[in-house]
């Protein structure tokens, strides 16, 4: 998390897990600090920077989390473009979305209907409700199904809300009350 230290000497490969604090996730000036942290401290820290491999695993905390910053700095690895500079972004979900199938050079997801269970003996039907209630939908969309959303909403932006007084809102002239108009 944001507050480890970094240890180790360099190596052929780097880990990297869970770099944002759930508890931190809202904060904007944490979530930055983590970023640069990667980028000037922790992603050179290898014995080959073209050719040693980096993995992050994390649950998303939020939409501008490390694992956001590094699809949207770095890019998006796929058959179609396999530059090597890019990550490769698998998404498991605790719950299965087909439309999100997890598909990799190594194998896909093998669950085929949606809400399955990821693994069904640790997380029962029963189970996923109940941790969802108590997380609420937007922290279980992040850190269960790994699809975080901004806490102002992803399709009306409070930015986009405005405050008026009702009593200087004009009244529509109703079809009736026009007069002279057809």
């Amino acid at each position: 998390a944001s507050g480890s230290e970094i240890v180790g000497l360099r190596g052929d490969a780097l880990l990297v897990d869970d770099a944002n604090n759930p508890k931190e996730a809202e904060s904007k000036l944490v979530r930055e600090h983590v970023n640069e942290l990667y980028t000037t401290n922790i992603h050179n820290r290898v014995n080959h920077p073209e050719k040693s491999l980096r993995i992050g695993i994390q649950q998303r905390t939020h939409a501008e989390d490390w694992t956001g910053y590094i699809i949207k700095h770095y890019g998006q690895w796929t058959e179609q473009d396999p530059n090597p500079h890019k990550w490769l972004y698998v998404v498991i979900p605790a719950e299965f979305e087909p439309e999100r199938k997890a598909v990799t050079p190594w194998g896909e997801d093998p669950r085929t209907f949606k809400g399955e269970s990821l693994h069904p003996v640790r997380m029962s039907p029963e189970l996923i409700i109940a941790t969802r209630l108590q997380f609420g939908s937007q922290k279980y969309a992040g850190q269960y199904q790994q699809r975080p959303t901004l806490a102002e909403g992803g399709v009306v932006k409070m930015k986009w809300l405005r405050y008026f007084c009702y009593d200087k809102i004009q009244k529509p002239i109703a079809q009736s009350e026009r007069k002279g108009e057809d």
